[in-house]
């Protein structure tokens, strides 16, 4: 209780009516720290939706260089970069891997693979402040991450600790971030050198904006490829040899800046697609790619590949063209490795104009396949 600040007022207080409101604050402030919530299911960016006075989008905020999202800098809107929605090789925290997690509410959320609804902790209760996640067995890690609640502008604090034991209470720290001027926010990413771990407790220290740290997801992984979760080889680069062709600006599509977009006509059959081109044919297994969504427009769209450099042999990859499909923001196609030279990207549909515009693609070969696929908030 030391550090509710009705407590304080009512130590200064000698009388009894003092005490009486102290505790009636107290109460009233207890009912305040009930989560938050859930969010309706609008368009994404309806909270800022304005009127558009031609009918393409501005082009989005130019965006500081790509770093991961571990960072403490705070951002209105988080861009969902590759490696965020969907990481690399086998969540051990995950609950049909035989993880388990208890403390805070609905503890269960954090490890159901989805990435739909939270579990939370109070942060200002000593007793009430860590999720445990206890793994089916001792294994070696090198990457956790976890998604703080980021449908609103608030920021988060925490500490993030190990133990290499099922039980007891011999816990080393993986991440301190629970002092300013940490603003933690969205997805968190903590590597480290490979350690064998049993249990992971994540401790809520703080948040912006009540009383309680929500967290929506977490996992625990081995990254094969060392530690650098990030390091997966984007083919769609164009300077990884990658060649565009098609539509409007299509050389800002493999820029590897989310700061700009390309265009297509989905009303002429002449401008409606992009082709990129791969330096050479290669094993792919997702490609994934940005549609403008800072409005709440949607579209559609086919996504098709060529195992030739030229020629007309493709196969589909993805058809989301027809109604009631309504694709916004990051679009994740997974799929068995294919051998792959060409992408084609035809937009077929846009709620708000004749342009279909599409900010990034990327291309890659990813270990392991993806442990889930990606999903849209759905509140």
């Amino acid at each position: 209780m030391g550090d509710d600040p009705l407590n304080s007022a009512e130590k200064s207080s000698g009388t009894g009516w003092a005490l009486f409101f102290a505790a009636l604050g107290a109460f009233a402030g207890f009912l305040l720290a009930a989560p938050l919530l859930p969010v309706s299911s609008a368009a994404p960016g309806a909270d800022h939706e304005r009127k558009a006075l031609s009918s393409e989008p501005p082009e989005p905020a130019a965006k500081p260089a790509r770093k991961p999202s571990g960072s403490s800098a705070a951002k209105s809107k988080p861009v969902r970069l590759p490696y965020q929605e969907n990481p690399f090789d086998y969540n051990y925290a995950l609950a049909e891997h035989g993880a388990k997690a208890t403390g805070g509410k609905r503890p269960e959320l954090l490890i159901d693979g989805k990435t739909t609804s939270y579990a939370y902790t109070n942060w200002k209760l000593s007793s009430y402040r860590a999720f445990v996640i206890t793994l089916e067995k001792p294994v070696p890690l090198n990457l956790v991450r976890f998604l703080l609640y980021d449908r609103s502008k608030r920021f988060y604090r925490y500490k993030l600790e190990a133990s290499a034991e099922i039980n007891g209470n011999r816990w080393f720290a993986l991440s301190d971030r629970s002092q300013p001027p940490h603003a933690c926010q969205s997805w968190q990413e903590i590597a480290f050198e490979p350690r064998v771990i049993a249990r992971l407790r994540l401790t809520g220290m703080w948040c912006s904006k009540s009383s309680c740290v929500h967290v929506v997801e977490m996992g625990a992984y081995h990254v094969d490829q060392g530690q650098d979760p990030h390091s997966a080889h984007n083919y769609a680069l164009a300077e990884h040899g990658a060649k565009i062709a098609g539509g409007k600006k299509a050389e800002r599509v493999i820029d590897g800046s989310t700061s700009t977009y390309g265009y297509t006509i989905w009303k002429m059959s002449t401008t409606a697609d992009f082709i990129i081109t791969f330096e050479k044919p290669v094993a792919i297994n997702v490609v994934r790619f940005l549609l403008y969504d800072r409005s709440p427009r949607y579209y559609r769209y086919k996504l098709e590949a060529s195992a030739e450099t030229d020629g007309y042999d493709w196969f589909m990859l993805a058809d989301r063209s027809e109604p009631p499909t309504e694709c916004r923001s990051w679009q994740v196609i997974a799929f068995k490795p294919r051998v792959i030279a060409r992408l084609r990207l035809t937009g077929t549909y846009s709620s708000s104009s004749s342009s279909f515009h599409v900010i990034e693609l990327e291309a890659y070969n990813v270990p392991g396949g993806l442990d889930y696929p990606w999903m849209e908030w759905e509140f």
